[in-house]
C-alpha cells in the first residue's frame, strides 16, 4: 500500500544504486534534468531556464518547482511551474535613456490583462496615457511590481473592470505616480490584491504605510473600497490630492504624522476616527468575512469580504444589535439575496448600491431607520417589509429607484422565499 501511495504523488523508493533520482520534468512531460542525491540532501537544478512557449494570448513566466527540493528521500518527479508573465497583443516602447520598457498600447480583447516585471530582460516602469482607454472588455489586471508611473485617462472607461492583482508590496504601491484618478486602475474595481511570499494574492483590507516612504502620492488609494484601517508613520511628510477618495469603508486612521487630517476632507469619512497612538484600541471589530465598526457604543456592519451570492447576516455583535451603514455592500453586483437579522436596527445611505444582483430583501420590524438611496441600482429588487407602511422615521428618498414595495399581509413566505401573495 505504501509503495502505491508513494507511486501516485510522484515519489518512490531509491534506485537499486543507493542513490536517490530526482527528475525535473517541464509541464509538458519533458525531462529537463536529473540529480542523483543521498538519502536526505537537497536536490540542486543545473539544467537550462525551464520554458514555456507563449500561446495566441500570452507569454510565460518560471517561478519555480511544485514542491521543495530540500530533505528528498525517495525518488521524486519536480515539474516547473508557471504564472502568465504578460499579453502578447500589448506593446512595449524602449527608453534608451534609462533602458526601462513602456506598455504603449493594448490591440487585444482579452478580458484578464498581465503586465510584467520585466520584457527582454528590462525593467517595464510606466504605463503610457490612454493605453487601456475604454477596453469595457477588461475585468482584471495584473500589474508588476516595477511599475512606478501610470499615463492621464491609462484605464479610463475600463467600466467593466472588477480586481486589480499587484505583484508589489503597499511600500511599492506608494511610489506608483498616477497622473490623474483614471490612472489608477482603482477607479473602476472593487478589490484589491497583493501577492505573498507563497505567491498567493491576498486581498487588502488593512495598510500599514512603510516608514521608509515620506508621503502618499495622488490617487493613491483611490477608490479602495474595502479599506477599512490605515497606518500613516511619523515619516509621512505629505498626503496627496484624492489619496482616499472612494475609500467609503475606512473608518479608521491611526495617523502618526505631523499632519492635520481632517474628517470629510479629500474624500475621507465623516465618521472617521482618527487616533494619534497604536496604543488606542481599533474601533474595527473582525468576525469571519464582516467588518464592523463600533462608534461610541454603537454598532455598524461596515463591510463584507466574502463572495458569495446568498448571505446571511449575524443576528448580533458581541451581544449588541447593530446597523448597515453606509455603503456596505455597496457595488457587489454578484449578491443576489441577504437575510436582514431580526435585531437589524438601521440601513446607511447607498449601503446596497449598485447591487444589480439582488432579488428581494425583507426589511424586519427592527428597522427603525433606512437612509436615502439605500437600494439606489437595484434594477432587480423586489423588497418586503415586516411592517404596515413606511415609518416615518424612513428619509424620504429611501426608495429612490422606485423598487416594488409590499408591506405586511401583502406578501407572505413560499420555499423559503419571500412573494407577493395573490390578490
Amino acid at each position: 500500500i505504501l509503495s502505491s501511495l508513494m507511486l501516485l504523488s510522484g515519489c518512490s523508493n531509491k534506485d537499486d544504486g543507493g542513490k536517490i533520482k530526482v527528475t525535473f520534468k517541464n509541464y509538458d512531460g519533458k525531462v529537463l534534468f536529473t540529480d542523483y542525491i543521498n538519502d536526505g540532501e537537497n536536490a540542486v537544478y543545473e539544467g537550462d531556464n525551464p520554458l514555456k512557449a507563449e500561446d495566441e494570448k500570452y507569454a510565460y513566466k518560471f517561478i519555480g518547482w511544485n514542491k521543495p527540493l530540500d530533505n528528498i528521500s525517495s525518488n521524486c518527479e519536480i515539474i516547473a511551474q508557471y504564472k502568465i508573465d504578460y499579453n502578447i497583443d500589448l506593446d512595449f516602447v524602449l527608453d534608451e535613456l534609462t533602458n526601462t520598457y513602456t506598455v504603449s498600447k493594448y490591440k487585444g480583447k482579452s478580458n484578464q490583462i498581465y503586465i510584467p516585471d520585466y520584457y527582454q530582460q528590462l525593467p517595464v516602469t510606466k504605463i503610457e496615457k490612454s493605453a487601456f482607454s475604454n477596453k469595457t472588455e477588461i475585468n482584471e489586471v495584473t500589474l508588476g511590481s516595477k511599475i512606478t508611473n501610470i499615463g492621464n485617462f491609462a484605464f479610463s472607461n475600463c467600466s467593466s473592470l472588477l480586481n486589480v492583482y499587484y505583484d508589489g508590496t503597499i511600500e511599492n504601491w506608494c511610489n506608483v505616480v498616477f497622473e490623474s484618478a483614471f490612472s489608477n486602475p482603482m477607479y473602476y474595481a472593487k478589490y484589491f490584491y497583493l501577492l505573498d511570499e507563497n505567491n498567493n494574492y491576498n486581498e487588502v483590507s488593512e495598510v500599514v504605510i512603510s516608514d521608509s516612504l515620506s508621503k502618499i502620492g495622488n490617487y493613491q488609494f483611490y477608490g479602495f473600497l474595502n479599506l477599512s484601517s490605515i497606518v500613516i508613520p511619523s515619516t509621512i511628510e505629505s498626503i496627496g490630492w484624492d489619496a482616499f477618495v472612494n475609500c467609503n469603508k475606512l473608518y479608521e486612521i491611526y495617523n502618526l504624522s505631523k499632519i492635520d487630517i481632517q474628517k470629510g476632507l479629500s474624500g475621507l469619512n465623516y465618521f472617521l476616527v482618527i487616533h494619534k497612538s497604536l496604543d488606542e484600541p481599533s474601533i474595527i471589530i473582525d468576525d469571519g468575512l464582516f467588518k464592523y465598526v463600533n462608534l461610541e457604543d454603537n454598532y455598524y456592519l461596515i463591510s463584507y469580504l466574502g463572495k458569495e451570492e446568498n448571505i446571511v447576516l449575524n443576528d448580533n455583535i458581541n451581544g449588541h444589535s447593530y446597523g448597515i451603514y453606509d455603503y456596505t455592500f455597496s457595488g457587489l453586483d454578484y449578491v443576489k439575496s441577504i437575510k436582514i437579522s431580526s435585531t437589524t436596527s438601521s440601513f446607511g445611505w447607498w449601503c446596497f448600491k449598485n447591487c444589480e444582483s439582488l432579488e428581494y430583501i425583507v426589511i424586519p420590524e427592527s428597522v427603525t431607520k433606512i437612509c436615502n438611496y439605500a437600494f439606489y441600482g437595484c434594477y432587480k429588487l423586489n423588497i418586503y417589509c415586516e411592517v404596515e407602511n413606511a415609518l416615518d422615521s424612513w428619509d424620504i428618498n429611501w426608495n429612490y429607484s422606485n423598487r416594488d414595495v409590499y408591506y405586511k399581509n401583502q406578501w407572505e413566505y413560499k420555499n423559503n422565499k419571500p412573494i407577493k401573495k395573490d390578490a
